[in-house]
């Protein structure tokens, strides 16, 4: 369907490089294409190390624990399930000092919980 519309629209956006060549794979000519990642600049303003400071408390973790964050919607397009097991061989090696925090919702959001509760990682995944 992509390949067929996409002469229908002045450009195809892609938001990352992969999606870029995985259009050309589809046979979507690169004179179609555009690359704008998407994301957020979410700087706050004041003090970097203040803010993380405060973030990190406000969340309960110490300054010695790696959190690890994600902002996505939870479908399997974004391949969360790949980031959990990943995470989980990551919290193997460092034990009560990892965390992973999570912020998003979507259709995967039960089969995800029930992921973590197989990988032994309920409590460390928020």
């Amino acid at each position: 369907m992509e390949a067929a519309l996409s002469g229908a629209c002045e450009k195809a956006i892609t938001v990352s490089q992969f999606e870029y060549e995985h259009a050309l794979g589809l046979g979507i000519s690169a004179r179609w294409l555009a690359i704008i990642p998407n994301g957020k600049n979410v700087l706050l303003p004041g003090d970097p190390v203040e803010i993380r400071k405060k973030l990190r408390r406000a969340c309960g973790f110490s300054d010695d624990v790696v959190v690890v964050g994600c902002v996505a919607r939870l479908t399997p397009q974004k391949a969360i399930d790949h980031l959990l097991s990943v995470f989980g061989r990551l919290f193997r090696d460092l034990g009560d000092k990892a965390r992973l925090l999570i912020v998003g919702d979507g259709e995967l959001r039960a089969a995800l919980r029930r992921q973590c509760a197989e990988l032994g990682l309920d409590g460390v995944v928020c």
